[in-house]
């Protein structure tokens, strides 16, 4: 039976976490973000914005992400969300108070710092409860960072509708909402659990490798013995930690290496290195189609031209389908282990032809209806993926270094995107062959994904593929 004192913890430290997701993401203004610089605030042009502004936050997410990933199970969460709140505010005072090229690539700056620091968010909540309740907080915690997203938008939306406020006091609004995330980030308790650099518990300066058992099962289940052939590392993913070897008894190994024997650990692997392979490239796809969303409405219907701008209804209710899709997902037992990849391919060839078909077409209603489905696809995979990660990586306090190295490879692949086909110093294409390389590179991973998933079905047999479909995976990992 839990302890009542336990029970208290978890759901005052979920509920606390839910709320400051939720402030954080009203930010109303940003879906006017473009409007806003081109307008006569800040009087930059839209070449300007598409290949001096924007991709600067590219370049600080993936800069500020490496000390982020690394230092967040270190510091036990708290800090990193507390900074995740401060650049925020840093990044609303610039766009209030400051103008011009140089500061708008400022306010980039902060911006990055602020996202590298959202994985802070998404892991530390599995550092507070214990894993029977992982696939509900994962649910609560992106569900209400997407209803958070839906009421920054329809508010934004409203506002600017109704002519209530304009693009630049629409700041204010999401200034006074961060601040309020702020205030609850203090107030979140801090992780009690051992850091991943503690020392073991004997004393000494032995450190332990920190990927502790994912699961050591006392048995292993005997209804899937097919599945282990394409699988086989899924009860041994990281071995029971043991003292790593030094040349010297009193010197203690480097953090560093430490770091890589872990990660080394936990991608071995193979149903995480599949799901962490996703998230990297999809999340890359996501970055891309959502910095560079606005430039691609603004080239089909110049906002100058019409009286009214729909990017906040639009991104409302994007997030409105993708929060609902989260929220579902706290009761469906699929295993995911089986239906995983068919999941990934089957929405990664949708989404592919869904971008290609918004660059293509000259309607802005068709444009946003294709931006809603890309959207909530997105975010109904990212919820999973997040879950089955967190269940692979239980029994480890390795939460933030594995979701922040996934999303540092998702940079690292979007800084190449960039650099290559959006910087002025590369080939500096249109915004829409921008989406016609990002609809490409979906059709390209969905393909391959498919291919994977069709091969596992003919080992296994599309009779006990099937019969294997609604086992929870976490039971049999």
């Amino acid at each position: 039976m839990e302890n009542p004192g336990s029970s208290r913890r978890w759901i005052f430290s979920t509920v606390t976490l839910c709320l400051f997701g939720f402030f954080k993401e009203v930010r109303p203004s940003e879906n006017f973000l473009t409007e806003y610089l081109i307008g006569p605030h800040q009087n930059l042009t839209l070449h300007e914005v598409n290949s001096a502004v924007y991709p600067v936050w590219t370049y600080s997410y993936l800069a500020f992400l490496v000390p982020v990933f690394l230092l967040t199970d270190l510091l036990k969460y708290k800090p990193v969300i507390i900074l995740e709140g401060l650049a925020y505010i840093c990044t609303w005072s610039l766009l209030l108070w400051a103008k011009g090229l140089l500061a708008m690539q400022m306010m980039q700056l902060a911006y990055g710092i602020a996202t590298a620091t959202e994985i802070a968010y998404y892991s530390y909540i599995y550092s507070v409860v214990d894993e029977e309740h992982f696939q509900v907080v994962t649910s609560l915690t992106r569900g209400c960072a997407l209803v958070g997203r839906f009421v920054s938008g329809a508010l934004g939306q409203l506002l600017i509708s109704y002519r209530v406020l304009d693009f630049y006091s629409l700041n204010y609004v999401s200034m006074g909402c961060v601040s309020a995330a702020l205030v609850l980030s203090i107030l979140l308790p801090s992780s009690s659990r051992e850091s991943p650099a503690e020392f073991n518990e004997s004393g000494t300066s032995e450190p332990y490798i920190t990927a502790a058992p994912i699961h050591t099962m006392e048995h292993r289940s005997t209804v899937l013995p097919a599945a282990e052939s394409f699988d086989d590392n899924i009860n041994q993913c990281i071995e029971r930690p043991t003292p790593i070897a030094t040349s010297s008894p009193t010197i203690p190994r480097s953090r560093f290496v430490r770091i890589w024997a872990d990660l080394r650990e936990c991608y071995s692997n193979r149903g995480l290195f599949k799901w962490s392979v996703w998230w990297a490239i999809a999340t890359c796809g996501n970055f891309q189609v959502g910095n560079y969303i606005q430039n691609l409405w603004e080239e089909i219907e110049p906002s100058a031209g019409h009286v009214d701008v729909y990017n906040g209804a639009v991104d409302a209710i994007a997030t409105l389908c993708g929060a609902i899709m989260a929220f579902l997902l706290i009761l469906p037992r699929a295993n995911w282990k089986i239906l995983g990849e068919f999941l990934i391919g089957s929405v990664s060839l949708a989404d592919g032809a869904v971008i290609i078909f918004m660059a293509l077409t000259s309607s802005i209603w068709t444009a946003y209806v294709l931006f809603v489905i890309f959207r909530a696809s997105y975010q109904m995979v990212i919820t999973i993926a997040t879950c089955q990660i967190a269940f692979y990586l239980r029994g480890t306090k390795t939460y933030a270094m594995v979701f922040g190295c996934n999303t540092f490879m998702a940079l690292l692949l979007q800084t190449l995107i960039t650099v290559i086909v959006v910087d002025q110093r590369g080939l500096a294409v249109s915004i829409t062959t921008q989406f016609l390389v990002n609809g490409s590179y979906y059709l390209l991973m969905g393909s391959l994904f498919l291919v994977l998933a069709s091969v596992h079905v003919f080992r296994l047999g599309c009779r006990r593929w099937w019969s294997l479909r609604r086992i929870p995976s976490y039971e049999n990992i």
